[in-house]
C-alpha cells in the first residue's frame, strides 16, 4: 500500500528532516505509485542531504533522455 508508506515515510521526514533512508523510501514510493515528478524531488533532496541510493535512483529515474 504505496499511500500509507507515503504518509508513514512523510511523518517520518517531518519528525526527523535528515532521516536520508525515509526520504529515499518516499521517493521509492511515489515512484510505484507512478508520480514521478514527486519522486524525483525526493531524490533531489536526497542527493542534497549526500544519499548515495538517492543519486542512484535520481540517475536511473529522473536523468533527461533516460528510457525508464
Amino acid at each position: 500500500n504505496f499511500s500509507k508508506a507515503i504518509y508513514n515515510f512523510t511523518q517520518a521526514i517531518n519528525s526527523n528532516p535528515n532521516d536520508m533512508d525515509a526520504t529515499y523510501n518516499l521517493g521509492l514510493s511515489y515512484k510505484n505509485s507512478d508520480k514521478l515528478k514527486i519522486a524525483c524531488q525526493c531524490f533531489s533532496n536526497g542527493m542534497e542531504k549526500g544519499d548515495t541510493s538517492s543519486v542512484k535512483a535520481f540517475k536511473q529515474f529522473c536523468t533527461v533522455g533516460n528510457s525508464k
